[in-house]
């Protein structure tokens, strides 16, 4: 759904109606203030259509204005919590899907940046007592948004597991081509505890079960994984909490990394520093834009120039380490050290030295 509001005076007669057309035909029409128009734009083909507002005054007369914008195919919805739930908790796992995409995709739920493993993403969202409105906003690489939102109901806040993952995300590691996550629960409950079991993959099977609160889980292949323990108290009731553990090949983190650095590299020696600057994280743009006013044009190119390419090294939570590096016969030499800070799924260039 998307809302398109429309402005229309007349200071004579006063305005009698305003009515919208959506390529040409009939949507509806509003008799008073504020003329809000909810077009649902998931019946609409992807692509360009006409929206044409036509006011008309107490006497008759009419005038109208029309856009063109863009309907794209991109849309995500959330699938858990669903419309409606009562969610009794201080925070609320919010799952949800992405739907025809291309590039990258950037996800963040009320604020909250998501977990997005290709058309999945997922976040932690803290909640209030009362209503909470959860809205998902997709975001790709150029700027353009979609969103959705549920509504859910939080009586009460209860927080009696603290459940957390170290790191939540990273790339497997070689030798093995794996990631040890450590898993962490901290219980608050009336009664002693008596044992910890442990779902590392959330599909409903405890892989693990034991006294330790603390555990170390080893993950062999990339994907969104929603890791479950369940503790139980010696009179024998069972609390459980979920998290989130996102697992990554190496290659293509390094590709898409490669591929931003690239792009900020040939505007740089172009001479468009400013295009350069927007593959920086923003905080960090005035920083480097008085550095390379520094250096002027001719040390730039000399720097930039003389890199090959860079390889990640290591990515842990969202931030990921690169080299710069120089090919040569026989053999590389590294130059630059390199962090990106991790926007879901796309990088910024946070910085180097």
């Amino acid at each position: 759904m998307t809302t398109v509001p429309v402005t229309a005076n007349d200071s004579i007669s006063g305005i009698e109606g305003v009515t919208l057309y959506v390529d040409n035909q009939l949507h509806s029409t509003l008799n008073q203030p504020p003329f809000n128009f909810t077009v649902d734009t998931s019946v609409l083909t992807p692509g360009s259509h006409t929206l044409t507002a036509r006011a008309q005054d107490q006497i008759g007369n009419q005038a109208e204005a029309s856009i063109t914008p863009q309907v794209s195919a991109l849309r995500v919805e959330i699938i858990s919590p669903v419309n409606g739930a009562t969610v009794n908790k201080s925070a609320a796992l919010v799952q949800g899907k992405i739907y025809n995409s291309e590039g990258e995709i950037g996800v963040v739920v009320n604020g909250a940046l998501a977990e997005v493993q290709a058309g999945d993403f997922a976040a932690i969202v803290p909640l209030q007592v009362g209503q909470n409105i959860l809205t998902a906003v997709a975001t790709t690489a150029d700027g353009f948004q979609v969103q959705t939102s549920v509504t859910i109901d939080t009586q009460v806040q209860q927080e009696v597991i603290r459940f957390t993952a170290t790191p939540a995300s990273g790339i497997l590691k070689p030798p093995a081509n794996t990631l040890d996550v450590t898993l962490g629960a901290e219980a608050y409950l009336l009664n002693p505890i008596s044992g910890y079991s442990w779902d590392l993959n959330g599909d409903g099977t405890p892989e693990i079960s034991g006294t330790e609160s603390k555990i170390v889980a080893q993950y062999q292949y990339p994907g969104l994984y929603f890791p479950r323990v369940s503790v139980t108290d010696t009179l024998g009731n069972i609390y459980a909490e979920t998290t989130i553990v996102n697992i990554f090949f190496k290659g293509d983190i390094e590709n898409l990394l490669r591929a931003k650095w690239e792009a900020m590299k040939a505007a740089l020696l172009g001479g468009d520093m400013e295009a350069a600057l927007q593959y920086f994280v923003g905080l960090n743009r005035e920083k480097y834009r008085q550095i390379f006013t520094e250096f002027g044009s001719d040390k730039v190119n000399r720097i930039f120039s003389s890199i090959s390419e860079i390889r990640l090294y290591t990515l842990y939570g969202r931030v990921a380490g690169c080299g710069a590096i120089r090919i040569e016969t026989g053999g590389y030499t590294p130059i630059r050290s390199l962090l990106f800070e991790m926007k879901t799924e796309y990088g910024e260039l946070r910085g180097f030295r």
